[in-house]
């Protein structure tokens, strides 16, 4: 079997992206950017879920949001989390597959969505690196 054959085969994207998901971090949208530099290792984590006052997910402040605010504010650390997330999210259920979630990412050209149960309750972030992760353990435990 030829690499091409055998990642493909390794590459099971039926399962649900819920098994893909990593542990993430929310911060309330009226948090100051200093405050989520504080508590984001941006070394281990790609992303911040922004959640308002009822829990729901707001947006999301990505490691790249915060390179583009130190490059171009002068005073970003005084600005509140609602004021630099993104709030255009794609959202998918915990359910789907991890096709679906490949796809979404590839034709919107993002690198994280939001991960909801039924009820659309956040219940996690998933990333492109995360996808990469799991198919980085699925080809190493051949």
């Amino acid at each position: 079997m030829d690499t091409n054959t055998k990642i493909f085969n390794l590459l099971e994207f039926n399962k649900p992206v819920s098994d893909a998901l990593h542990k993430f971090k929310c911060v309330n949208y009226t948090q100051s950017v200093n405050y989520i530099l504080k508590q984001v290792d941006w070394k281990r984590e790609s992303s911040i879920a922004v959640i308002d006052d009822n829990n729901h997910i707001f947006g999301i402040i990505t490691e790249q949001d915060m390179v583009e605010l130190e490059k171009n504010e002068k005073n970003f650390q005084a600005l509140q989390a609602w004021q630099v997330c993104s709030h255009n999210l794609k959202k998918i259920k915990a359910t789907d597959n991890i096709s679906h979630a490949i796809k979404i990412m590839v034709d919107e050209n993002i690198h994280h969505l939001i991960v909801e149960d039924e009820n659309a309750n956040l219940i996690g972030v998933v990333s492109a690196l995360d996808m990469l992760k799991l198919i980085a353990k699925s080809i190493s435990s051949e």
